[in-house]
Formats: C-alpha cells, structure tokens, sequence
C-alpha cells in the first residue's frame, strides 16, 4: 500500500476535486491523508463516500486562533522566549509533551510536515512508497509511485535561485547572505511535491523537521517560505539524498513559471504534455487558465 499526505485546511470540496478525481483515476491501492480542520468534517465525510480512500487527520482551529491571539504585542517576550527554549534542541529529542507547543505556533503550510513525520512513524512498516504534496494546484495524470523504488524525488523549477524573487528572498531571510551567495545559481527546487520510498520519506521529513524547528522563534511571527528554504539546504548545504527532477523528465512538472506553448494538451486522452511526455504529477498547473479549465472539465 502506499500514501499521500497533504494539507487540505480550508479548502472547499470543489478545491479539492481535480486532485481527488486524479488520484482515483490513477492511484491503486492508495491512501489519501488530508489534513484538515475538524470544523469541515461534514463536507470531508462528504467526500469520503465518493472517496473512500481518505482518512482524514484532523486539526483545531479554534485553539490555533485562540493561541494567535494570546501571541500578540503583550505576549509576545514570552512566546518567543518559549519557541527559542524548544528550538535550542532538535524537534525529535524534543519532550513529546512540549512539541505540541511549538507546533501551534506555527503556519499550516510548514507544520503539515511535522504532521507527515507522525503519520509515517506511527504507520512505520505500513507503506511502501509515499507522496507528499500540495493539493489544491496537483493533478496526478499516472502513477507516481511506479516511479520511486528505493529513490527520493523532488521537483526542479525552470530557474535559478537568483532570478525567483520569492525563493530568493526566503533563503536570505532563513539563511543570510552567505548561504543565499552560494545558492544564487542552483536551480530552485520546490518543496511543494516530494516523493519515494516510505523509509527515504521518513528520513528526509525527520530532517526536514529538524532544521525548521531550529528557526521556531523566527516563524511564529514571519511569513516566509521557511519550507522551501530548508528544503534546498537540505539539497545544496547538508548533500540530503535527493534525485533532482525536471519538468522535462516525465515525473514531476512544476510549471508556474513555463512558457505555455511548451504545453500540449491531448484531450481525447484526458492529459497534458510535455516534450513528447505525459509527467505524473503535475504542480501548479492553475497558473496557466488554459490548463485549468481543461483540468476543470475533465473532472467533472
């Protein structure tokens, strides 16, 4: 069996159908966790009887607000005072009754992997190969898991850190100006679809985990990329294990920044291309309207 893990938190059904529809249609013997709010849990088991491959992972949102407001001018001294006690150790030797603690204080965006490290750890032995990725701009066109075998993929954009205002400005604002000097010319590598065996998956989350929660007091309070950023130095500054994929290599296509005419869509065959290939996931694609509306049809 294998899994796909992803944060779903105030997506509407409709949000969610392209992905969903593209996972039945091409995932055998796949579970779908979908982190959620459990405010949404009707619509979720909703889409549960259309889906049953889903198990839903649900979150609070009424404590993470509550918690927002506590954090505010008068608290604040204490809270990152707290967040920078915690982060003085690695988040996995970290007291299990005080992880929760940091973890609230924190985006959905970087706390689904935390998340995802649970959900593996508990399931250890359970998975043979796993995928974790975005949701809402995904479309999954054929197996992404006949790919993997014992590899751990991600996905490169078609830039360098140099020229991709966002990424840049992430890794300076994480790393500094040394790190970001040493990284201006490496491609950008996006942190939104990850894929391979259970155990590279696990490995790399716990990393990945590890080197956030070293930035705790920083993203308690700053709306910044830290995923991305500590995802490419994982790649490029700690040499993680990670086979590098282009949009051009049939596996993952992440194609906000494409030229569109490099796109061909094969209607009669419900897919798009690239190069002559069919990539199996494909991230990002609502940039480009035309793609989203033939994505928008096909699923409905």
């Amino acid at each position: 069996m294998n899994a796909i893990i992803t944060a779903a938190t105030g997506y509407t059904e409709a949000d969610l159908q392209i992905f969903l529809w593209s996972v039945a249609r091409n995932c055998q013997d796949t579970v779908v966790f979908l982190i959620v709010y459990r405010r949404d849990r009707k619509s979720i088991e909703k889409l549960q009887s259309k889906y049953p491959f889903i198990r839903p992972v649900y979150i609070d949102a009424f404590i993470r607000k509550q918690f927002a407001r506590l954090a505010n001018y008068r608290t604040r001294p204490y809270v990152t005072w707290l967040a920078l006690q915690l982060s003085k150790r690695n988040y996995s030797s970290t007291n299990f009754l005080l992880k929760p603690f940091g973890k609230l204080a924190i985006r959905i965006i970087h706390e689904r992997f935390f998340i995802a490290f649970q959900i593996l750890k508990s399931n250890r032995n359970v998975f043979s190969k796993v995928l974790l990725t975005d949701c809402r701009d995904v479309v999954i066109q054929r197996d992404p898991f006949s790919f993997s075998g014992n590899k751990l993929f991600s996905g490169l954009e078609p830039e360098i850190i140099r020229n991709e205002k966002y990424t840049f400005r992430w890794i300076e604002s994480v790393y500094g100006q040394d790190i970001l000097n040493r990284s201006l010319d490496k491609p950008v590598i996006c942190a939104g679809v990850t894929l391979g065996s259970a155990e590279k998956v696990e490995n790399y989350l716990l990393e990945l985990c590890n080197e956030m929660w070293k930035h705790l007091p920083q993203m308690i309070f700053k709306d910044c990329g830290y995923d991305q950023a500590a995802h490419i130095y994982l790649a490029f500054e700690k040499q993680f294990e990670l086979e590098l994929t282009s949009n051009h290599q049939g596996i993952i296509a992440t194609i906000s920044l494409e030229n569109p005419s490099k796109f061909t869509i094969d209607f009669g065959r419900g897919l798009v291309e690239m190069d002559n290939q069919c990539p199996a996931i494909i991230h990002q694609y609502d940039r480009h309207p035309e793609l989203l509306n033939f994505f928008k049809e096909a699923a409905s």
